[in-house]
């Protein structure tokens, strides 16, 4: 930011003014010296004439009487000198007051303070109820003279979060194209399994029933594999963005602004848009399925599943300079990020994480760990409800293809199908990821009753035994008190 300075004592090159007029000329340049600044000095009230610093009432000790006295002074001399050097020489040969100097300084901080904290409040601008928040104006405030004592300047710190948002764009695709993998080959498990069971039961696999056993098959076991997957990688790729939300770093004044956010109707609009990805690669495949090939078919079922996981990350993606100023190592952090480059960010801390996701995919306790994911009461709700989900699609399409028949040719009918599949199993994502929330907020209901009234019940009974307890100690001091008074 380039701030204009005002140095009293520039005069132009022209007649020197009378004693008078200097007086005037000056104080009108040292009210231009003294900005109104906020909180660190009071301003000057030039319709209060004893308000003003070169009046009699600012006293005579004070140091902008001195200086007033000082270019009065100087003026006089240039006036002395007039015949010997001419007007110009005296005033010319003036030094620059260091008093301008400082207040110029000062009034650039200030600004590039006010400037730095207004950038801090809009990046906290979405969280709801953050307007005038106490608690946030401190974090904000913090945060602001933290950078500010860093040496940081505005644009320092747009270019940081703009690196971290790019970076975190990069891990956010990998990652979740890794997380997708197990939706990618549960047809490879679950088609082997139903013809088994099909067969045991007499049942052809290309009528409804066969082909319904093998939709529920296929979506068990996509999601338990996801479930157990998701169990393995959390512990290794936990904290794998710079700027992404994690609710136990954040800190503990600001964290209910955060917690806000997450309301029962923001979370099931999230479980939807978590299927979309899914929904364009199903699109895809209307396209591909053209080419009624078997093995391109299944090439394009792997590599679109990887993308769809990359997209539906992209869709869901929040990474924010806030989620990285609110936390309780938020300052290690934003050196730390400022320092990664992209190289670091793919060679170093790739590799590193792919090691630990290693090491806990062939650990104990990373199948350990992925199995008690599996058990939780929303993946088991998300397991039952795209089993079920896939198992209608299935059957939805089987009816379809027996009501078209064979009067369309083969590629009007595979569209047909695959248009089917694409709207039915949008429907069955939705309600896989609405199910899954639910079912966590009804298990966090029911699991805060249950506990109130477990807690309530002990202590009451703990007051009633103990109530009791005592009446005995009582009663049996009583009895002491009365053999001993009669003996």
């Amino acid at each position: 930011m380039n701030t204009l300075h005002h140095i009293p004592g520039a005069f132009p090159l022209t007649p020197t003014p009378s004693i008078h007029e200097a007086e005037e000329g000056h104080e009108a340049h040292a009210g231009d010296d003294i900005p109104s600044r906020r909180g660190s000095q009071a301003s000057v009230n030039y319709d209060n004439h004893s308000a003003r610093p070169d009046s009699p009432a600012a006293g005579r000790n004070s140091p902008l009487a001195s200086l007033h006295s000082h270019q009065r002074h100087s003026i006089d001399a240039a006036q002395a000198g007039n015949d010997l050097s001419g007007p110009a020489s005296a005033v010319s040969s003036r030094p620059a007051s260091p008093v301008a100097d400082v207040t110029a300084a000062e009034e650039h901080q200030h600004q590039q303070r006010m400037q730095m904290d207004h950038l801090l409040h809009s990046y906290f601008s979405g969280l709801k109820g953050g307007l005038n928040n106490p608690h946030l104006d401190a974090l904000i405030t913090d945060r602001t003279d933290r950078l500010l004592a860093k040496g940081e300047s505005i644009e320092d710190i747009q270019a940081v979060f703009d690196k971290g948002r790019k970076l975190d764009r990069i891990t956010t695709n990998v990652e979740n194209s890794v997380r997708a993998l197990p939706y990618a080959v549960p047809g490879y498990i679950a088609n082997p399994l139903s013809n088994v069971v099909n067969g045991w039961a007499g049942i052809s696999p290309d009528s409804l029933t066969g082909q319904t056993i093998n939709g529920a098959f296929v979506g068990v076991t996509a999601q338990t594999l996801r479930a157990l997957s998701d169990g393995i990688l959390n512990k290794p790729l936990a904290d794998a963005m710079w700027m992404a939300e994690d609710s136990s770093k954040i800190d503990e004044s600001v964290r209910p602004l955060f917690d806000a956010v997450h309301t029962l109707p923001n979370e099931l609009l999230n479980a939807v848009k978590g299927g979309t990805g899914y929904d364009i690669r199903n699109l895809g495949a209307i396209g591909v399925s053209q080419f009624d090939n078997a093995s391109v078919n299944d090439k394009y079922g792997v590599f679109g599943t990887l993308a769809a996981g990359a997209i539906s990350a992209n869709v869901l993606f929040n990474s924010q300079p806030m989620n990285l100023l609110a936390r309780n190592d938020w300052e290690a952090r934003y050196d730390e990020l400022k320092n990664t480059s992209m190289a670091q960010q793919v060679m170093t801390g790739g590799i590193k994480r792919t090691g630990a996701a290693v090491e806990s995919l062939l650990s104990f306790e990373g199948w350990k760990s992925g199995r008690v994911n599996v058990q939780q009461d929303n993946m088991l709700a998300e397991v039952a409800t795209l089993g079920a989900g896939l198992a209608g699609v299935n059957a939805l399409r089987a009816v379809v293809k027996e009501s078209i028949g064979s009067d369309l040719n083969l590629h009007s009918r595979i569209a047909i199908d695959q248009g089917v599949n694409t709207l039915a199993a949008a429907g069955a994502y939705a309600a896989q990821g609405a199910a899954g929330v639910l079912s966590k907020v009804g298990t966090e209901i029911i699991d805060e009753a249950v506990g109130t009234v477990i807690s309530s019940a002990t202590q009451a009974l703990a007051q009633m035994v103990g109530s009791r307890f005592r009446q005995q100690i009582e009663q049996q001091d009583i009895e002491m008190n009365r053999l001993s008074e009669q003996s």
